[in-house]
């Protein structure tokens, strides 16, 4: 395992994936409207190693939304 680099990303994603799913979870917070390049990454990018070694994956949204209660249960939202 020395040496080598990991992806360590479910699936693609850019910025206004992200907002959009806080915007969802997140009725009333400030968040920025979509921007143009803000689109999803299309790049290919092969994450099987990585993928066996950890046995799977916390979808994005699941990821973000729990960030987002855990910031709020420490005051930081």
């Amino acid at each position: 395992m020395v040496g080598k680099r990991w992806w360590a990303v479910s699936e693609p994603f850019g910025w206004n994936k992200i907002y959009g799913i806080l915007r969802k979870h997140s009725p009333g917070a400030n968040i920025p409207d979509d921007y143009e390049g803000g689109e999803t990454d299309r790049q290919l990018i092969d994450n099987s190693a990585s993928t066996a070694i950890l046995g799977g994956w916390i979808p994005l949204q699941k990821s973000i939304v729990d960030t987002v209660e855990s910031y709020k249960r420490f005051g930081l939202l």
